[in-house]
């Protein structure tokens, strides 16, 4: 049977939200927005339209099939009252009982929302809930049920209203990480105001300067939007009470406050550590550190081709941010069960294999559907399916990830050029972050593999999620191939001879993008596993190191013999002859019978 396709009315004057609502419902085969409406007026206009003529729309968006009405009470035509808004609430359910409200509002009084209940809306959500509860309030409101967030309680009069609870870190952190941004855009929204203002009204003289107004007042328009559009994805600012999301902060643009005295510097890699290893204080140090560092633009200067270099800035930042916060909630649910450190060594496949699964899952959407054909298919099931191959080219071949969890959950030192480290030292610290950003690096090329495998030319995922220079046919499959030549390169020559060289190297993020490190460990266990190919890589690696100083010895000798022979031998034979020859040639012109005469 065919699946039952809900069809929405938007009604709000915020394009950009109905912008993201149109976005949102076209990654879901049930779900298409088949109008919108910028007031309550013309929401009436566009149904009553669809009743008298075919004209205004197409003829599959026929009234009867709107299954429901999103609206924002806070529309222009019903913001100037509470009471029309509920009036209108109350009209559009008898005019349109088949049609059922749902408010997505930015609207909290509790005694505005009550009496919107009264007058018949079906259902209610505030703007900035998770995607999650959003689907399910439509789906639910669609089907005939009702779907109501219980708003804040009044505030009797004469008492305070309770604090609201303190920010979490990693909201913190999400703020931080787009305050450079918001700084931006408050900064080029004065300058252009300031423009206007000084221009006046719409000039009516001159092509030039008429343009250059329309210019100017676009622009404005387009950042409005940005900051209102990040008013609504975001969450509240955490140093900023009340402000909504759009306004920055007033703290500098490295970050959050740091804990007790850290120094957490955006593209930097010297640390402050704290005094005493507080391993609360150490993580906060490392993930904080390593969200300030993904403003660098993540660019790779490896010259290695990594899979998340398919991915747009926006996707690449999203997907580490992801996997680190995933990690953290990793080391909580870790350190709530009381691991055994024992246990910690064997639990450590498992538990990177569900870090990736993880966030596989919250990166592309739990619920996430493509056009495939002339079908539908679910993509998460189908991507954790590469799990095995993820595992043996990625998962497995991360380094030294039980001592970082060792490290962060149990205090233990690390051992860095042969020389233990305790927590908390700047060389322990350094390399604990080190050993972070390789691992989220590395299950982000993991999250991304999959994708590549199954949907790699699906115009749906490449619009989404590629930068737009890899958009073409051609340059996935060049890329593919090139990750696929540095995949069996990897197996058969590099990883052997960095074992042999004792030696990993590190995918970290610097100032100006990924890099490479190279860093010493021990691995004469994994020197001892070789077989095959492996195997002759490090004899060749020996016997060239055997057999090259002696051979360079040789030929530096013979070398020089030949020289010795060319220059003193030859050399000086040929320059005699040749003196000789010059000689009798002077003698002979001497003794002519002209020179006689």
């Amino acid at each position: 049977m065919s699946q039952s396709i809900i069809q929405l009315l938007l009604i709000d004057d915020d394009p950009i939200f109905r912008i993201g609502i149109r976005s949102i419902c076209e990654r879901f085969s049930d779900l298409e927005v088949v109008a919108e409406a910028e007031t309550a007026t013309r929401a009436r206009e566009v149904l009553d339209g669809w009743a008298q003529s075919d004209a205004i729309a197409p003829p599959e968006a026929a009234p009867n099939a709107v299954k429901i009405a999103l609206l924002e009470l806070g529309v222009k035509d019903l913001s100037t009252h509470p009471d029309r808004a509920i009036a209108f609430c109350r009209q559009f359910q008898i005019r349109y009982r088949d049609i059922p409200l749902l408010l997505i509002t930015t609207v909290s009084d509790p005694d505005e929302l009550s009496a919107a209940r009264e007058a018949g809306v079906a259902g209610y959500c505030p703007k900035g809930v998770a995607l999650e509860e959003l689907l399910g309030a439509i789906r639910e409101v669609a089907a005939g049920g009702r779907y109501w967030v219980d708003p804040l309680p009044t505030t009797p009069p004469g008492t305070r209203p309770p604090r609201p609870a303190p920010p979490t870190r990693w909201q913190k952190l999400r703020f931080a990480l787009i305050a450079p941004g918001l700084r931006d855009i408050e900064t080029a929204l004065e300058e252009l105001g300031a423009d206007l203002e000084q221009a006046g009204p719409m000039p009516t003289r001159g092509a030039v300067p008429m343009l250059n107004w329309l210019i100017t007042r676009g622009r404005y328009r387009e950042l409005r939007a940005a900051r209102r559009l990040v008013s609504h994805l975001l969450p509240e600012s955490p140093e900023v009470s009340g402000s909504g999301g759009g306004s920055p902060p007033p703290e500098s643009a490295t970050g959050p406050s740091q804990p007790r005295g850290e120094l957490v510097q955006a593209g930097r890699s010297d640390l402050a550590v704290p005094g005493e290893a507080d391993l609360g204080a150490l993580r906060s140090l490392l993930f904080d550190a390593t969200v300030a560092k993904l403003q660098s633009g993540l660019v790779n200067q490896t010259g290695i081709p990594l899979e998340i270099d398919l991915l747009k800035l926006s996707k690449k930042q999203e997907l580490i941010y992801t996997i680190l916060r995933k990690f953290e909630d990793l080391l909580d649910e870790l350190q709530l069960s009381e691991i055994e450190p024992d246990r910690l060594i064997l639990k450590c496949p498992a538990l990177l294999r569900d870090l990736w699964a993880g966030a596989v899952a919250d990166f592309y959407g739990k619920y996430y559907t493509l056009s495939v054909g002339d079908r539908q298919v679910e993509a998460i099931p189908v991507l954790l399916r590469d799990a095995p191959l993820v595992e043996a080219a990625i998962l497995n071949r991360i380094p030294l990830m039980d001592d970082l969890l060792a490290h962060l959950l149990f205090g233990e030192s690390l051992t860095i050029d042969n020389q233990v480290y305790p927590p908390g030292s700047l060389e322990a610290t350094r390399r604990a972050q080190a050993l972070l950003q390789h691992g989220a690096i590395q299950i982000a090329n993991g999250v991304i593999q999959p994708l590549l495998n199954r949907f790699a030319d699906l115009e749906e995922v490449k619009q989404t999620f590629y930068d737009r220079r890899m958009l073409s046919t051609r340059e996935i499959e060049k890329f593919r191939n090139n990750l696929s030549w540095r995949y069996r390169v990897d197996r058969y020559v590099s990883e052997p001879k960095a074992i042999f060289e004792s030696t990993y190297t590190l995918f970290v993020l610097g100032e100006r993008g990924i890099q490479k490190r190279t860093i010493y460990a021990s691995r004469r266990r994994e020197l001892e596993s070789l077989s095959g190919v492996p195997l002759a890589v490090t004899l060749v690696l020996e016997g060239r190191d055997a057999i090259a100083p002696r051979v360079r010895t040789a030929v530096s000798f013979v070398g020089s013999g030949v020289v010795f022979v060319l220059t003193q031998v030859l050399g000086r034979g040929l320059g005699l002859i040749g003196r000789g020859i010059l000689q009798g040639i002077g003698s002979s012109i001497q003794d002519s019978p002209v020179k006689k005469k």
